[in-house]
């Protein structure tokens, strides 16, 4: 289990991942987060009801899972700073009014801007969950039974697994650093750039390190990668349910 894993699954009394979306298996969970993330983006720019439903689901969906809610969100709310530099100038430009109530009326850019955060806690929240509850593994050999290609799904394979030592060899650097400075509690900035680069050298030595015990391990890059669970026909119907219920608010609140 990750970190972030743990980081969810611990907060606001969550015990663990045993919630019924958790037992799921990976390739229906997969197939439903696929569904709901093209009836997410299908939405218009004006469409700020339905897309504030959908905004909500990943949350509640959450807590069938054993996931903590508030963390989810405050995670998910990290993509927001990039959304509103890209949004902000709809605010500006669209004035064109929209009828959003009983006598109420806004003008269009800011609409299409709530749309546009809310279509990002939607999409956001739930591609977080599914890597809360489910393996690297699990998504994986859900890939292999889609279809993807090998060399993809190895590449994120080896990219979740990089990510992670590079933010070991980061808090190693920055305590380091911390401690050689114990009157400061930031890093310099006159500091970043050596850290950068150190950051640079030490990342690429572990992942060689790493690599290498894999090859150890007859690690080969060509070969086929394990298909994982296609999961039981009961798991399909309720997947299949809620996929359902989900184009139903899609076209009804278009």
């Amino acid at each position: 289990m990750t970190l972030f894993q743990q980081e969810l699954l611990a907060g606001w009394g969550a015990p663990s991942a045993s919630g019924a979306f958790s037992r799921l298996a990976p390739l229906p969970k997969v197939c439903l987060v696929l569904g709901f993330l093209i009836l997410t983006v299908s939405f218009g720019r004006r469409a700020w009801c339905g897309c504030t439903l959908f905004a909500v689901v990943p949350y509640l969906l959450a807590r069938a899972g054993g996931v903590s809610p508030v963390v989810l969100l405050r995670r998910a709310s990290l993509a927001l700073p990039f959304v509103l530099c890209a949004g902000a100038a709809n605010l500006f430009f669209d004035r064109e009014p929209v009828a959003v109530g009983a006598g109420l009326t806004l003008p269009g850019g800011v609409v299409s801007f709530w749309v546009l955060i809310a279509k990002t806690l939607a999409a956001t929240g739930m591609v977080l969950l599914l890597a809360a509850v489910t393996s690297i593994s699990g998504i994986s050999g859900a890939l292999v039974r889609l279809r993807v290609p090998c060399i993809l799904i190895l590449q994120i394979q080896l990219l979740c697994r990089y990510l992670l030592l590079t933010a070991e060899e980061a808090r190693n650097l920055c305590n380091a650093c911390l401690l050689r400075n114990p009157g400061c509690r930031i890093v310099p900035v006159r500091d970043w750039g050596t850290l950068c680069g150190r950051l640079f050298l030490r990342s690429v030595e572990r992942a060689n390190a790493v690599y290498r015990a894999m090859q150890c391990r007859l690690f080969h890059a060509g070969e086929p990668l394990p298909p994982g669970d296609t999961g039981t026909a009961g798991e399909w119907c309720g997947v299949g349910a809620l996929l359902l219920v989900f184009v139903f608010l899609r076209w009804s609140l278009a």
